[in-house]
């Protein structure tokens, strides 16, 4: 088990910054709920977060196996 700070979660996520993180993503329905470990002069860390949660999460918002592709739009051919 392994903590990993905002911009990791970034990083992992392919945002482009930990601020996209700590301001939006982290807000968002379901998502892992950060722990704040106490720093040396006593007070209160930068939120971390247990990285197979984040991966845990990120799957948990796949389309199932079954799910039908998107419908071709009128004129764009698809492969």
């Amino acid at each position: 088990m392994r903590y990993i700070d905002a911009n990791a979660v970034a990083h992992l996520l392919s945002y482009s910054s930990g601020r996209q993180i700590t301001e939006r993503i982290s807000r968002l329905p379901g998502f892992p709920v950060p722990v704040r470990f106490p720093t040396p002069s006593g007070g209160i860390g930068q939120p971390r977060w247990r990285e197979d949660e984040i991966i845990a999460w990120a799957e948990s918002l796949r389309f199932p196996a079954t799910a039908h592709p998107a419908p071709a739009r009128h004129g764009i051919v698809t492969c």
